[in-house]
């Protein structure tokens, strides 16, 4: 392999310094965010949520995304974001600073719920059916592996 092909590797001193410095930013990216968030909650402004809005959009996005992966090619990612994001406004008017938390940590498990309330809400079977449906076709899968050949109900 030529010297031009091989991967490129970073030594761990170069790595850490690089881990400091993303963690420097983030920790500034979280005092502007306290303080964006402070005056949201005060003012209440359309325009700062809006943009709170934009900020928390690929943590939207990636929730959607990791949903998607587990169903069905009938259900289109856009309408996931779409279910998520209302989920993320939800998580903007209630989230509550005195708690101490952080929004991402609330915003996840907001956006996730509304994404799968959204996608209960389009099923047209019920939920105690798939389970039946669930545990019976572990059952046939039990008895096929013990019998060692498919089962029938005779």
């Amino acid at each position: 392999m030529s010297e031009s092909m091989e991967p490129k590797r970073s030594n761990l001193s170069e790595e850490a310094g690089n881990h400091q410095q993303m963690a420097t930013v983030e920790r500034r990216s979280d005092d502007r965010d306290g303080s964006l968030w402070a005056s949201y909650k005060q003012t209440q402004d359309p325009n700062l949520r809006n943009i709170l809005i934009e900020k928390y959009m690929p943590l939207v996005r990636s929730i959607a995304e990791r949903v998607y992966h587990g169903l069905p090619r009938s259900v289109e990612l856009d309408d996931l974001i779409s279910a998520g994001t209302f989920g993320l406004m939800d998580a903007i008017e209630g989230f509550d600073l005195s708690r101490g938390i952080k929004f991402r940590t609330y915003c996840s498990t907001r956006v996730r719920g509304s994404i799968l309330d959204d996608l209960r809400s389009q099923d047209w079977v019920p939920r105690l059916v798939r389970t039946k449906k669930s545990r019976l076709e572990k059952s046939i899968r039990q008895a096929e592996a013990e019998l060692g050949r498919t089962a029938t109900d005779l």
